[in-house]
């Protein structure tokens, strides 16, 4: 993770912790290999065999267009993270 993102996110987390919630990181670094590879299962339209459980009200043939997926992700730069609070 690049340092100033590191910052971020912990500038972050000290707001919520003091709301009462925490922060729970689910994905961060990508190589840019793992990218590559999740780009070609989304281009890959036949292959649905997980849209029940990860996408069931997502068109897979939207996910570029409607911005769920992008072939040059932050998380091959250590600028992002995916989170949810708790």
């Amino acid at each position: 993770m690049t340092k100033e993102a590191a910052k971020a996110l912990r500038e972050v987390s000290d707001d919520v912790v003091k709301q009462g919630y925490r922060l729970k990181i689910y994905d961060a670094y990508w190589p840019q290999m793992a990218v590559d590879n999740f780009v070609a299962w989304a281009e890959n339209l036949e292959d649905k065999r997980m849209k029940d459980y990860f996408y069931p009200q997502v068109d897979k043939t939207r996910l570029f267009a409607d911005g769920y997926i992008d072939a040059k992700l932050g998380h091959s730069r250590g600028s992002t993270v995916d989170l949810t609070l708790f």
